[in-house]
C-alpha cells in the first residue's frame, strides 16, 4: 500500500534454536519493544501507551535496537522522563541477551508504521511472549487476536494500555498466553 504496488507474501522463518522458551527464565512485569530507534518504529507512541498504564503497575519499557537516530533518541528519552516512563534502550545486544529479554518480558509492544512483515513479533512468540500491536502492515499476517497476541485498529493508545495491563498484573497469565503464542508461531 505504501508504494502503490500489489505484492505477494513470502513468509519468513525464525531460528528455533536461538528463539525458544527457556524454563529457567521467569516472566517479569515489563514491556519489550524492538526495532531501530527512529520515527518509523513509533517508539514515542510506545512511551505514550506505557504512560497510560496506572503508575502502580507502570512497567519499564525495554527497547531492543541495533541503532538509533540521535535527535529522535534524545526526543524520546526526554518524553519518557516527562511522562514518568522508565525507558531502557538495549543497543546492539548479543543474541543470548536478546533471547533472554524476549523470554522475560510479560508482553511485546509492536507498533511500527506499515512494517512490511516484521520478524520481531514472531521472535517474541517463539520465546513465549505475546504481542500487542497496531493492525497494519505485516503484523496482520503473523499475529492472530487472542492466540499469539492482540491487534488494535488504529493508534488507540488507551486500548493498547488496557490490553497490556493484565500481562503486567499477572505474570502467570503472561506465561500462559506466551505458551499459546509459541505454539502458534511454531505451527
Amino acid at each position: 500500500r505504501a508504494y502503490g504496488i500489489n505484492s505477494s507474501v513470502c513468509y519468513l522463518g525464525v531460528d528455533e534454536k536461538l528463539f525458544h522458551i527457556d524454563n529457567d527464565i521467569q516472566k517479569k512485569p515489563f514491556v519489550v519493544g524492538m526495532g531501530s530507534i527512529g520515527k518509523g518504529k513509533n517508539v514515542d507512541m510506545a512511551i505514550h501507551v506505557i504512560a497510560k498504564i496506572p503508575i502502580e503497575h507502570r512497567p519499564q519499557l525495554k527497547w531492543i535496537s541495533n541503532g538509533f537516530i540521535p535527535d529522535y533518541f534524545n526526543e524520546i528519552t526526554t518524553l519518557a522522563k516527562e511522562l514518568k516512563v522508565e525507558f531502557i534502550p538495549l543497543i546492539d545486544i548479543n543474541d543470548e541477551k536478546l533471547r533472554e529479554v524476549l523470554c522475560e518480558a510479560a508482553v511485546m509492544i509492536y507498533i511500527s508504521h506499515l512494517e512490511p512483515f516484521g520478524l520481531a513479533p514472531i521472535e517474541a512468540n517463539m520465546c513465549g511472549t505475546s504481542v500487542v500491536g497496531v493492525a497494519e502492515g505485516g503484523i496482520r499476517e503473523s499475529i492472530k487476536n487472542q492466540i499469539n497476541g492482540f491487534l488494535v485498529n488504529g493508534n488507540k493508545i488507551d486500548e493498547m494500555a488496557n490490553i497490556i495491563l493484565p500481562f503486567l498484573k499477572d505474570v502467570n497469565y503472561a506465561k500462559q498466553m506466551g505458551q499459546k503464542a509459541r505454539a502458534h508461531a511454531v505451527k
